[in-house]
């Protein structure tokens, strides 16, 4: 799978900041992009929407989970021992 552009993933991170820090009530389009340092036309170009923010996030998540899951069950000591570990 080929990486995402940076810019794409600068969005992401700043929607995940705001939802965590401000709450999702702030993560409007105009807010995160402003986190991020694009354009809201730069933000659009990537995400049409909040929704497809939205999903981008949580598909995101979805894939660090499934990393991390990899990860402990390869783990030799055990999933208990690597859970415990991260």
């Amino acid at each position: 799978m080929s990486r995402p552009p940076l810019a794409r993933e600068k969005v992401l991170d700043a929607f995940e900041h705001v939802l965590l820090i401000e709450g999702e009530r702030a993560a409007t389009m105009d807010r995160v992009a402003a986190e991020a340092g694009v354009s809201k036309g730069g933000l659009l170009y990537h995400f049409a929407s909040k929704i497809a923010l939205e999903e981008a996030l949580i598909e995101r998540m979805d894939h660090l989970v499934a990393l991390d899951m990899d990860e402990m069950l390869a783990d030799p000591s055990g999933v208990a021992a690597a859970f415990i570990r991260s």
